[in-house]
């Protein structure tokens, strides 16, 4: 009479170290995980890129937080949440430090929450939307460079309009004394461009 081989069943719970642990959470969706060669600090440096993403994330966190507070402050220290100037809130360039700065601190966010608490929903949100933001800056730039002649002459009245509103619009009249002294020029071509302001 043969004896029959019975297979070897795998027990239903085997104790794990942590590392064991930790890559089955790093490869969920494997059955094996991947061999690692001898020597190699795997886990180690997925430490060490999260803590970096997460440190990176914070401090950009803040800088949107800051931003944003900026914003806000010009806001209403200039009183444009006031009932005569409320009209005009869109034009304020305060209210675009306060969207971006909005805009920065909830996606750095969003990567450092999601890189701390291993959250793939989050990581994968923050990825998608760091790649559409690069993509965008790409697209923009092509579209700019190839527009530059259209983009000169829109600048250059802008610059016209700007000086002929200098004395009556105080936000207008600190970007056109930024821009020319940051350019260091006066006028759009010359300083004559200036009589028109008189």
């Amino acid at each position: 009479q043969q004896t029959q081989k019975v297979p070897h069943l795998p027990r239903i719970w085997e104790p794990m170290t942590v590392q064991e642990v930790r890559r089955a959470r790093l490869y969920p969706a494997m059955k094996t995980q991947p061999e690692l060669p001898q020597g190699t600090s795997s886990l180690h440096d997925d430490y060490i890129f999260k803590y970096l993403l997460v440190t990176s994330n914070l401090l950009f966190t803040v800088l949107g937080l800051v931003t944003l507070v900026v914003g806000l402050w010009g806001l209403i220290n200039k009183e444009s949440f006031a009932q005569e100037k409320i009209s005009g809130i869109g034009t304020d360039p305060m209210l675009l430090f306060a969207f971006l700065g909005l805009i920065l601190a909830l996606l750095s966010l969003t990567g450092c929450v999601g890189a701390l608490r291993e959250n793939m929903c989050l990581l994968r949100t923050f990825s998608a939307t760091v790649l559409l933001l690069v993509a965008a800056q790409v697209l923009t730039a092509i579209v700019l460079y190839s527009l530059q002649g259209q983009i000169v002459e829109y600048l250059r009245s802008g610059m016209l309009a700007a000086m002929v509103r200098y004395q009556d619009d105080l936000d207008l009249r600190f970007i056109t004394d930024e821009i020319q002294t940051g350019l260091q020029c006066c006028g759009a071509d010359t300083y004559r461009d200036w009589e028109i302001n008189v």
